[in-house]
């Protein structure tokens, strides 16, 4: 599984839903199939193409990785898409909120 980290910059950068739409389908195609294929049956991707998609995923992973009875191992894939997608949650609201006055 890819780490969160080396997504992050990626994900400060989108500047439009599109954008951001676009670095989350690059992300998923470089994990590789049996990590995804591995997830629990209630964190396994869906078709990301809105940002109101990703925030459902975001908040299927954290509400799973909260649950805390997933192997280590499961645990650490929950956890490593969780950060992505949470960042990218967190991208979307400002990029809906707009340029910051003041």
């Amino acid at each position: 599984m890819m780490t969160p980290t080396a997504w992050l910059p990626r994900i400060a950068q989108a500047r439009t839903e599109h954008d951001l739409v676009g670095v989350i389908h690059e992300y998923l195609a470089a994990c590789t199939p049996s990590d995804l294929e591995r997830l629990p049956t209630q964190c396994r991707m869906r078709p990301i193409a809105t940002g109101q998609d990703i925030s459902l995923a975001a908040v299927t992973l954290v509400q799973y990785e909260l649950k805390g009875d997933a192997d280590p191992r499961t645990g650490e894939r929950v956890r490593a898409l969780a950060d992505v997608f949470v960042a990218a949650q967190r991208r979307l609201r400002e990029i809906v909120a707009g340029p910051a006055l003041g």
